[in-house]
């Protein structure tokens, strides 16, 4: 007869009992509730605008204040993953327009077209992702998550343009990145003012970056070598985005 001390031997066929703990499968599931959580903060941001704080965007999003910091760190990480989210539409479409050809200037018009029509079409999300350069530390535009993505991606591009015509490649991280803030600042502007259409905008963006390359001995832009750039291309905004992915903790001093 048993007593109330006895232990019973394990049985070996049985599964093995699960720690106390998250559930099987909770890393998934957790991957899944993100996303869900990002699309509706953007879906927030649509609504309450460039001045949604993050308490609102989770109330927006459904969730409380501490979920958002959990999947997100802090503003900027929430930046960094509405950014990371966006890109994909709006690189496929700049992938697409170069891959329709034309001349260098046509080209590029067209790639800049990609990105102030996005601009055009999500002024609030625009506005919210830029209003965060206003509040950071002193890395200021630089640690932008659009900025620094935009900057890794077209200093690959410009590099690889720049080698394919054999002359000096060592200015286009520089230059990439020096394009980036010209053409934030300029499409600013532009929204800000429409003093000209679209299309002369981004053909007058177009021609002085053309100039800049063309200065330098570029003479086209040979798209074998361009296309052949592109995993380059994605890994430098992955490792940018994965940067910006930093541990938990102090953020919410970040909040305005």
């Amino acid at each position: 007869m048993a007593t109330g001390n006895s232990t019973q031997t394990p049985d070996p066929a049985a599964p093995p009992r699960r720690r106390p703990g998250r559930p099987v499968g909770s890393t998934a599931g957790r991957s899944v509730r993100r996303e869900e959580y990002l699309e509706g903060i953007i879906g927030a941001i649509r609504r309450i605008g460039p001045d949604a704080t993050l308490a609102e965007l989770a109330a927006g999003a459904g969730m409380s204040k501490p979920v958002l910091y959990d999947h997100f760190t802090d503003r900027l990480g929430l930046t960094a993953a509405v950014v990371g989210k966006l890109t994909e539409t709006v690189a496929a479409d700049a992938l697409l327009a170069v891959m329709s050809g034309g001349e260098p200037e046509e080209l590029l018009a067209k790639v800049f077209d990609v990105f102030v029509s996005f601009v055009e079409r999500e002024p609030q999300i625009y506005g919210w992702v830029i209003r965060v350069a206003g509040d950071l530390p002193a890395g200021g535009l630089s640690e932008l998550p659009m900025a620094t993505e935009a900057g890794a991606h077209l200093s690959k591009m410009i590099g690889s343009v720049l080698r394919a015509a054999g002359v000096d490649s060592g200015g286009a991280e520089p230059w990439a990145f020096g394009t980036v803030g010209f053409a934030l600042a300029a499409t600013d502007w532009w929204l800000n003012r429409r003093s000209m259409s679209r299309q002369d905008f981004v053909n007058y963006l177009a021609k002085f970056v053309w100039g800049g390359l063309a200065s330098s001995g570029v003479e086209k832009i040979d798209m074998v070598t361009l296309l052949g750039a592109i995993p380059a291309m994605v890994d430098a905004g992955r490792e940018v985005m994965e940067s910006l992915d930093r541990p938990a903790g102090g953020g919410e001093g970040r909040d305005a």
